[in-house]
Parts: C-alpha cells; structure tokens; sequence
C-alpha cells in the first residue's frame, strides 16, 4: 500500500479533474469560501464595533458566532490551495476547455477572497492592538488599585488600646 499522498497513485483533488472540470470546481469552492469570508468581514465590523464602544460580551458572543465560519474558511482553503497550486503558473490559460470568461470569473471570485481575507485581517489586527492596550490600562489601573489599598491602611485608625508594632527593638538593653 502506497501512504505516500502526493504520489501518482493518490493523486490530489486537482489532478483528478482537468480543464473546465477544474475550472468548475474551483469557481464553486472559491465562491463558497468568499461568501464565509464576506460573512466573517461582516462580524468583523460588528466586533470591532462593539470593541469600540466597550461592550465586552458582545464581543465574545460575536466570536463564538464566527468560529464555525472561520473553520469553513479554512475547509474551503484546504480544497482550495491543491486546485491553485495546480494552476497558478498559468493562471488558467494554459489549461485545455477554460473559456477566457470562466477564466476571469474566478481570478474575480480569488481576487474577492484575497481582498476581504486582507481586509479582516487587518481589522483583527487593529482590534487586537486595542484589546491590548485596554489591557495594560485594566493592569495599571488594578496595580493603582492596590497602592491606594496600601496607603489607606497606613491612616487607618488603630484603637486605644492597642500600641503600635515597633519596626526597630534595641535587645540588649
């Protein structure tokens, strides 16, 4: 038995589809990984929103309701790299049976996913920053928190009956 994947007797999925097969498959699985990352631009814009006007859990919430679509983008990625791969140094023209329309459909429908991807990614990366900062703000604000703790004790009233602890004890005399 041959476990090795790339060898001619396990053929990826774009060898075993040629021309306007190849072609068809790869408009569809573009098309669909497009519209899970247009799906996903648009929960993007909702949390980066939400980030913006301090609303933590719906951030969270929005998260959770992308994670199933970013699993679908990265399904439709694995389908999709084999089938470029196969075709990127032409970039479908050289392929048999590709008409010249089918052609631009899906360097449009490609061009679209890279384009919303970028955009996404970006957005993430900015709200990330921001969620970072927040951070660090929260940090300095708690550490505040626990020097003001600090120096309210040391005014605190102690009761009349009780001396205070001394620092310093001479022992021997």
């Amino acid at each position: 038995m041959n476990t090795n994947p790339n060898s001619p007797n396990n053929p990826t999925p774009a060898q075993t589809v040629e021309g306007p097969a190849l072609a068809a498959r790869l408009l569809r699985v573009g098309q669909r990984a497009a519209d899970a990352a247009a799906q996903i631009n648009t929960l993007s814009q909702r949390q980066s929103e939400a980030l913006t006007a301090g609303d933590i859990e719906l951030v969270l919430s929005i998260l959770a309701e992308r994670q199933p679509l970013v699993d679908e983008l990265l399904s439709h990625h694995d389908e999709l790299e084999p089938m470029v791969a196969a075709v990127s140094g032409s970039v479908l023209s050289g392929v048999k049976g590709i008409t010249e329309p089918m052609r631009q459909e899906i360097l449009r429908v490609l061009s679209r996913l890279d384009e919303l991807v970028t955009e996404v990614s970006l957005r993430d990366a900015n709200d990330q920053s921001r969620l970072q900062a927040e951070r660090t703000k929260l940090g300095e604000q708690l550490a505040g928190v626990a020097n003001s703790r600090g120096a309210v004790q040391a005014y605190i009233a102690r009761p009349a009956n009780t001396a205070p602890t001394p620092l310093y004890q001479d022992r021997e005399g």
